[in-house]
């Protein structure tokens, strides 16, 4: 019953997000031209935010959150949880929204599910790790 619950709880908080995204109240990424704008990916127990960075974008987020977690009775856990910023995104605003989100950590060079988890421009290089991986797995 638990993955039960668990998918309607998440379901729950993609459409939360889905409504301030459709609201204009956060703003997500295109990957790429012509691609649909992400605001959230999921991953088992994972989520992965996308929004502008502005303190106004930032805050509704944690209100989402707090939602999330005042219906589920599931608690972020802040220590495990991880910011990343554009080369651009000023010093001062980065200070700001990390104090107010509560994350003291911005992602770097680490690995998400055994991948670099910030891809940049050498794509092919990475992916062709996964795919030996699973040409690996297929073979043994």
């Amino acid at each position: 019953m638990s993955p039960y619950l668990f998918i309607l709880c998440t379901e729950g908080f993609s459409s939360l997000l889905k409504k301030v995204e459709c609201r204009g109240d956060i703003h997500g990424i295109k990957v790429y031209r012509g691609t649909p704008v992400l605001s959230h990916l999921l991953f088992g127990g994972n989520c992965f935010l996308f929004c502008m960075i502005s303190e106004k974008e930032t805050t509704r987020p944690t209100q989402i959150l707090d939602t999330y977690e005042r219906a589920s009775g599931q608690m972020i856990n802040l220590d495990k949880s991880y910011i990343f910023f554009s080369t651009n995104t000023q010093q001062s605003l980065r200070q700001t929204i990390m104090f107010g989100l509560g994350v003291s950590t911005i992602i770097g060079s680490g690995k998400y599910l055994g991948l670099s988890s910030i891809i940049g421009r050498t794509k092919k290089a990475i992916f062709n790790y996964v795919e030996d991986r699973i040409w690996k797995c297929i073979n043994h």
